[in-house]
């Protein structure tokens, strides 16, 4: 049994000290120098920018390029919600992005910033990922304070019932010009259709948004846009269309 248990390990620390032996060998002969990075997962941001804010090194020893370094370079970036970066042998580092997902555009004193579906406020962003978003309006916010911290407690309401609605139903989503907030009245949605206003209220939007979603084409059907003052889904239940 011992003799046995002898062989086992001197066949384990052969095949290590021949793998050791192999890596190093290679690493000797260049094998593991950096010849390409993949990037993964993005869909706005930028490859090229991605590669030059990640600042790595071609050719050199992938075991020698700080990974964390990477990461924290690239989290700087407010579109990247989530990042991982790898080696892949022999010669790879991958980059796989998670980026944050925009529902909505507000304006800062003027400048146009993205919101996603957490409701942060992401102010580094080409403005062609902005368009044919929804416009959020009334909602204070301390410019600096907020930038910096990247939210506010309106946003956060309202954001993730956005991102929901985007996910669920799209064309519902793309239905909405403006969501308004007031503190008297809550969120209000303008609708593409004529401006139509929604009164949405504070509390419940999923179950509202759903409701909107279902009697929309029951609306279009009975009524010319032109005509319609505002519909109201601040009661259970109901969806109340007034006429002008």
């Amino acid at each position: 049994m011992i003799q046995k248990l002898g062989k086992i390990s001197f066949i384990i620390t052969t095949l290590i000290v021949l793998v050791l032996g192999t890596a190093q060998w290679m690493r000797g002969k260049n094998a593991f120098s950096l010849k390409r990075i993949k990037i993964q997962g993005t869909r706005v941001l930028n490859d090229t920018r991605l590669l030059h804010q990640a600042n790595i090194e071609y050719n050199k020893d992938i075991f020698d390029i700080e990974l964390a370094q990477i990461e924290h370079r690239l989290k700087s970036n407010q579109m990247i919600k989530e990042i991982n970066v790898k080696r892949q042998i022999p010669s790879t580092i991958k980059i796989e992005v998670t980026e944050r997902e925009l529902v909505a555009v507000i304006f800062i004193e003027s400048r146009m910033h993205g919101v996603d579906g957490d409701g942060v406020i992401i102010s580094q962003i080409d403005r062609y990922a902005l368009y044919d978003l929804p416009v959020l309006s009334g909602v204070k916010l301390n410019d600096v304070m907020h930038i910096e911290k990247g939210y506010s407690s309106e946003l956060q309401q309202i954001a993730p019932h956005l991102k929901r609605l985007k996910k669920m139903d799209p064309l519902m989503y793309h239905r909405i010009s403006e969501i308004n907030y007031r503190p008297n009245l809550g969120f209000t949605i303008y609708l593409r259709n004529d401006s139509v206003p929604v009164l949405l209220g504070l509390e419940n939007a999923d179950q509202k948004l759903n409701r909107l979603a279902f009697a929309y084409p029951r609306i279009e059907e009975d009524f010319a846009w032109s005509n319609v003052e505002h519909i109201d889904l601040r009661f259970d239940s109901q969806v109340i269309v007034k006429g002008k």
